[in-house]
């Protein structure tokens, strides 16, 4: 097994069609691990403090394994993380053909960071095979999954949910239609920078409104100019999804399509809440992942209005390894974080059997 290190993105020319050859026969379904993506991400998301690393292994010439990440300073610490828009939430895993590459490719990043951060790993992942003990913290998730790919149509999809949801769905578009001149469909290519200004703008208004917490990659313009790249760019996959009022966007949506359809990230005016602009935007992206004869991936949060259209979940671990004595803090930090949030549970539960008595 021969490994190669690129620490310049422009050295993988010659690498992409067998890069592309190896996604499509081992890929994880994930349209962020394609090297159009990571090469995008390469390109454009590169922050001040991030430094580019491309892990290569091959075996008799040929290409069986790839590991594209950022090596970022955190803490006095080298971590690696996967390249893509920044958000923890992304689908990030290296691409293998077999346990011997990915375990060559492990051993390689392990030898050059204090921390590995991979993200949302599938719980098949040849990644997972590797027993790495107390060297290791792995957090369990569950990922929201509306189960559609196989439905005939959209229609046929919405006649198996319940009648309030079809009618509520109905409702809600119709009223939406009676307060203008409303579209909702893909954004084109001459309305990217506008859309993507504000998708940025109205997240963070959003959000800061409600007093939480805006994610740093939110807030990092290397992430949106990497946006605009890919929403450019058809072979990155992601597709941005729009409800415009009267030629004002009230509500968008960006979303990765591949064999699975994953939802990014979206935005809506408060304004316009009483019409459910994001309820009824999310039906057009389900609609979408129909008519590709793909799931429809709510990726790894939880929140209410996921749940309505849901019927499935995905297991995925993130994975946290150390491999310097350095790095041993945070480890400790993470297992005393796990434990105090399962005692937690315990004690909610216990009070929750003691008040049923």
């Amino acid at each position: 097994m021969k490994i190669t290190l690129y620490r310049d993105p422009a050295d993988l020319k010659h690498t992409i069609d067998a890069w592309e050859s190896l996604y499509r026969c081992h890929g994880n379904r994930s349209p962020a691990t394609s090297p159009r993506y990571c090469l995008l991400a390469l390109e454009h998301a590169r922050r001040e403090e991030a430094s580019p690393l491309v892990i290569a292994a091959s075996r008799d010439g040929e290409l069986v394994g790839i590991w594209p990440m950022w090596l970022v300073r955190e803490r006095r610490l080298t971590v690696g993380r996967h390249v893509g828009i920044g958000s923890n939430e992304e689908y990030a895993e290296p691409l293998a053909a077999d346990t011997e590459a990915m375990e060559a490719m492990l051993d390689a990043a392990l030898a050059l960071c204090d921390v590995l951060a991979i993200n949302n790993v599938r719980s098949d992942s040849l990644l997972l095979r590797r027993k790495l003990g107390w060297l290791s913290h792995k957090t369990p998730i569950l990922s929201p999954v509306t189960r559609c790919g196989a439905a005939p149509s959209w229609e046929a999809w919405l006649a198996e949910r319940t009648r309030n949801f079809r009618q509520s769905l109905r409702g809600q578009r119709r009223k939406l239609e009676k307060q203008g001149v409303t579209h909702i469909g893909a954004v084109r290519r001459v309305e990217i920078d506008d859309f993507v200004e504000w998708m940025i703008e109205t997240k963070c208004r959003w959000l800061s409104n409600r007093s939480k917490k805006i994610a740093g990659w939110l807030q990092q313009p290397e992430s949106w100019r990497f946006v605009k790249a890919a929403l450019a760019d058809p072979r990155s996959k992601l597709v941005g999804h729009a409800i415009s009022l009267d030629g004002q966007y009230i509500a968008g949506a960006l979303c990765l399509s591949g064999s699975v359809h994953e939802y990014m990230i979206t935005a809506y005016d408060p304004a316009f809440a009483s019409f459910s602009p994001g309820h009824v935007l999310t039906g057009h992206c389900v609609e979408q992942a129909i008519a590709d004869g793909s799931d429809f991936d709510f990726r790894i949060t939880h929140d209410a209005y996921k749940l309505r259209w849901i019927d499935d979940y995905d297991r995925r671990y993130s994975l946290i390894i150390a491999s310097t004595v350095r790095a041993m803090p945070m480890l400790v930090r993470l297992y005393f974080a796990s434990l105090r949030k399962w005692q937690s549970t315990v004690r909610k539960a216990l009070l929750k059997k003691i008040r049923a008595r």
